[in-house]
């Protein structure tokens, strides 16, 4: 008889185990909720078990239970938590409402990509001192800065990813500074921290993490 029909909670703890090792992005923030969900199912069979014993159901319908519903359940469940999530390099640009604003801000420099290299070298010291910015990037650029350690759900963005870099305008880059990016903890900087021109310049040192790894 399979051990599901009396104790289909055992199997399910087992598969929450099993698929903790097999998936791993489960063990990620953003996947916690779906270990809730594997606890859940153990739960509501367990308690099902338990009901059709004690109204004497037939061992015929307890075998069903054990071997055709339950796995297709956790199935169910298997799939969806090791779907692919949606990284934040992946996260959708500016809202639309918002994205003919942020294309009309352009830099006094120039574009930022050839940007002088004094622009840059303010750029970077200003990345690296009064705008803090690579607290959470990185002196790197690659989002490993110290203060990363406490946004795992929003991890800081990796400016040494080209592909972000070609995807985005300058504009973007400036708009995100001046307004911040709401539900990340990335918080804006101008006018608070930084002025206009000192954002700009920032933006130019930016682009040079991708120059970095070409």
């Amino acid at each position: 008889r399979h051990p599901a029909a009396d104790h289909p909670h055992r199997l399910a703890t087992q598969q929450v185990q099993r698929r903790r090792l097999q998936c791993p992005g489960i063990r990620s923030p953003g996947h916690a909720s779906m270990i809730a969900y594997y606890a859940l199912f153990s739960e509501l069979i367990s308690n099902v078990a338990r009901l059709m014993r004690g109204r004497g159901v037939s061992m015929c319908h307890r075998n069903l239970l054990g071997y055709f519903i339950l796995p297709a359940m956790m199935a169910v469940v298997s799939i969806a938590a090791c779907a692919p999530r949606q990284s934040i390099e992946n996260k959708e640009r500016l809202p639309p409402s918002v994205m003919k604003e942020a294309l009309s801000y352009k830099s006094p420099f120039g574009e930022a990509r050839t940007a002088q290299p004094e622009i840059v070298a303010a750029g970077k010291a200003l990345y690296e001192g009064k705008g803090r910015c690579s607290f959470c990037h990185g002196i790197s650029g690659q989002g490993d800065g110290p203060g990363a350690s406490v946004q795992q759900e929003h991890p800081p963005r990796d400016f040494t990813n080209c592909a972000f870099q070609k995807e985005r305008e300058d504009g973007e880059l400036f708009w995100i500074m001046k307004y911040g990016s709401s539900g990340t903890g990335m918080q804006r900087l101008i006018p608070d921290t930084l002025s206009e021109e000192e954002g700009w310049k920032v933006v130019a040192y930016v682009r040079t993490f991708c120059a970095a790894q070409s």
